[in-house]
């Protein structure tokens, strides 16, 4: 049986007690909607892609206090944010079928993830469908 995602999330962050399940249930309801909204509106997460769930709420929990900011120095110590949390997995997004925006060839045309840039020669143009 497969560890709960709150159950891996709390093993990754190395949280041994139910201290701060509140705040990381919070997180996971809060990636798993970002996740179903870059997957096209689907009403769960498939199981192929379920891994992100808590490698992206490890993420945000780790930004805690730094929302917002694209980077943070402290001695000489400099950390910088990615702008999208979910930017290290959308070849995985955009490889789901269905997601990604060739012909399944059955005549259907599938479409990329909310927000993905082609990049056109030297231009970036924003293209949803």
């Amino acid at each position: 049986m497969p560890e709960s995602t709150l159950t891996t999330l709390k093993t990754l962050l190395g949280i041994p007690d139910d201290s701060r399940d509140a705040l990381l249930t919070t997180i996971v309801s809060a990636v798993q909607a970002r996740l179903l909204l870059l997957l096209g509106g689907a009403s769960e997460v498939p199981e192929s892609l379920a891994y992100i769930v808590p490698e992206v709420a490890v993420i945000r929990y780790n930004r805690i206090g730094s929302e917002g900011m694209s980077s943070h120095s402290v001695e000489g110590e400099t950390v910088a944010y990615a702008d999208n949390d979910f930017a290290g997995y959308m070849s995985e997004i955009e490889a789901l079928p269905g997601h990604g925006s060739q012909p399944d060839g059955g005549g259907r045309e599938y479409f990329r993830p909310i927000g993905v840039c082609l990049v056109e020669g030297a231009r970036t143009k924003r293209r949803n469908r």
